[in-house]
């Protein structure tokens, strides 16, 4: 039965005549039930909510009882690293910040003292409202347009009703409140035009006269380039209907390999795929996928497909080197497995497109014709190493074991942490340093550069650029800079793999300096990332991860001990160095991950829908 009736009635409100600042002032020092705190204040952006948060630094939000057992409570932590002192000093005033640059550690203590209700306010990005359970008496948006700067659009009514649901408390509240904040500038405009409203247009007082013409010298105007909301966007958003549940993404390789590991018929995959919550055209794409797939894992090695795929013009592509040069359709990116769901408010589609390699990808499949179906995908050996992957891109996993054993050991980390996504806004502090800092290998000098020019690939300008210093004449955004290894990689493996084309890559360099520095607080506080250290931890977490997982497969040439022992020895540095900046969410981290939840939830689906428990051979 479905319900739309919620224990604790909302109630909304549009605020369009005061500052932001001014208003989370005015409800947390209200009496009775016109206070409308604890309250979450909702941005769209990490750096917004260390801007409100401090501008509120100089208000009075809690009264002189809540302030002494706040910060008794705030007394008993450490408060000494990162973005700890920025805090706090946000805290003691009744003001917590929550988002995924924060680390977790911090993240806790200001959900504590929120549940315990000493914080007037949160100030938060979007993902805690789908992610943790951290309900408020009010609600407060600080905007209704989410996206890059000139392309905001108003927020989708499902991120919006998600975030107003987090209004009420049932053991707390009768009713819970949502409020929207006009943005400063309607706030001056409409404040202006009541003071001008109280002179009289037609007056006949020469000093009246002056006065209005005065005033109106020093109206406040709207930006032309910023986009604004208004109140009938706030109607919209409460009005707009539930979504429908609907399936995103497409089905993981790991589950295709494991389900395949069960049963080699494929009609079962597409009667699997047919269940999904999906339109008509969705559910006609994702069948059409799902042949692209099993097409590449039959390329690669890790499937026997029946009958035989009919060549492709040009040859065929195959993951094991002499691939074609032919373009591959680009799928949508399924999420990382091990990535914490919906940080950086980074869910929608719009936020997936922006998070795409800018390199260029390819465009147009070669695959066998439309007509071809395949019956069955018979497991081969190497599907065993497909499935160790959980991380990254399966595929692109197996592509890397390939070529690792050419690498040193700088390579070997660049081309890892490549496949592990940061979020966009962490920038220029991750980038890959240039060759004068960090010279190619050999694996990018041997082999990557000579085989991509051979197969046409990336040019020589690309792969060998003029100096920076003698480019300094041109505009930074005609400057050309040279391939990273990262690029290098992802451009062959979609040469060899042209329907395998949603592998994330993206050139980041932070796990080698945090191993030779050694410590996370001198290289967060090196490259000025205390406000964004949660994004630097979660990153070697996952790293520490990622070297488990390749653990279990030995990249060709290497012998097995050396190269566990190599990851071995990065896995304990790295370790050490989270341990000693937030034990117990290092700990959790690491013990979650020791049991495979995909294949988990793989055996369930299994049961389902593979009932005859037939094995593939």
């Amino acid at each position: 039965a479905q319900s739309d009736e919620r224990k604790v009635p909302l109630s909304f409100e549009w605020v369009g005549d005061r500052f932001l600042t001014d208003f989370l002032e005015e409800i947390s020092l209200a009496e009775g039930d016109a206070r409308r705190t604890p309250g979450l204040v909702f941005c769209f952006n990490r750096a917004e909510c260390w801007t409100v948060a401090e501008q509120l630094k100089g208000k009075t939000l809690l009264d002189e009882a809540t302030r002494k057992e706040l910060l008794a409570a705030i007394d008993e932590w450490d408060w000494s690293g990162g973005a700890g002192p920025k805090l706090r000093a946000v805290l003691v005033r009744g003001v917590g910040v929550h988002h995924a640059g924060l680390l977790p550690k911090y993240r806790r203590r200001v959900e504590e003292l929120f549940q315990r209700k000493l914080l007037a306010f949160c100030v938060c990005t979007e993902t805690l409202a789908a992610g943790i359970n951290l309900p408020a008496r009010s609600v407060i948006m600080t905007s209704l347009m989410k996206g890059p700067p000139g392309k905001k659009r108003v927020v989708a009514s499902s991120q919006a009703k998600q975030m107003f649901g987090r209004a009420g408390r049932p053991q707390f509240d009768d009713a819970g409140y949502v409020m929207a904040v006009a943005h400063d500038d309607d706030v001056k405009i409409l404040n202006f035009q009541a003071k001008l409203d109280q002179i009289p247009e037609d007056t006949k007082d020469p000093n009246l006269i002056k006065a209005r013409k005065r005033l109106k010298k020093k109206a406040p105007k709207r930006r032309t380039d910023f986009q604004y909301w208004n109140e009938s966007h706030f109607v919209g958003l409460q009005n707009a209907p539930s979504g429908d549940l609907h399936s995103r993404g497409s089905v993981p390789w790991r589950l295709l390999g494991y389900l395949l590991t069960r049963s080699p018929e494929v009609e079962r995959l597409r009667e699997f795929v047919r269940k999904r919550l999906l339109s008509e055209n969705e559910r006609k794409s994702a069948l059409k996928l799902l042949d692209r797939r099993l097409i590449a894992l039959h390329r690669g090695g890790f499937v026997r497909l029946e009958p035989e795929p009919p060549a492709v013009e040009g040859g065929e592509s195959s993951v094991e080197g002499g691939g074609s040069e032919a373009e591959a359709a680009p799928v949508g990116l399924f999420g990382q497995m091990l990535q914490e769901a919906l940080e950086d408010g980074e869910a929608s589609s719009d936020a997936a497109d922006s998070k795409k390699p800018k390199t260029d990808r390819p465009s147009t499949l070669n695959a066998p014709p439309s007509t071809y179906t395949p019956t069955h995908a018979h497991p081969l050996p190497p599907l065993k190493d497909l499935l160790s992957f959980r991380a990254i891109h399966p595929l692109f996993g197996c592509f890397l074991m390939r070529h690792l054993g050419r690498a040193d050991v700088a390579e070997r980390i660049q081309a890892l942490e490549a496949t592990l996504e940061l979020p966009t806004s962490i920038g220029p502090a991750v980038r890959v340093p240039l060759p004068d800092r960090l010279p190619p290998g050999p694996l990018a000098t041997e082999f990557l550069d000579g085989e991509l020019l051979t197969r046409g690939l990336a040019t020589q300008s690309e792969i060998n650029p003029p100096p920076i210093y003698e480019q300094r004449h041109l505009a930074p955004e005609d400057r050309q800079y040279p391939l990273t290894l990262a690029d290098k990689l992802l451009r062959l493996f979609d040469a060899e793999v042209p329907e395998a084309g949603d592998a994330f890559v993206k050139p980041v360099w932070v796990v080698g300096p945090v191993l030779e520095q050694g410590d996370f607080a001198t290289y967060v506080s090196s490259n000025d990332l205390a406000k964004q250290e949660g994004l630097v931890f979660r990153h070697l977490l996952r790293f520490i991860l990622l070297c488990d997982e390749c653990a279990a497969v030995t990249p060709d040439g290497l012998d097995a001990a050396e190269w566990q022992a190599e990851l071995a020895a990065m896995r304990d540095r790295l370790t050490e160095i989270c341990v000693a900046v937030d034990p117990q969410s290092t700990d959790e981290v690491l013990s979650q991950h020791e049991d495979d939840p995909l294949l988990q939830d793989a055996e369930a689906f299994g049961e389902g829908l593979f009932d005859s428990g037939e094995q593939g051979t």
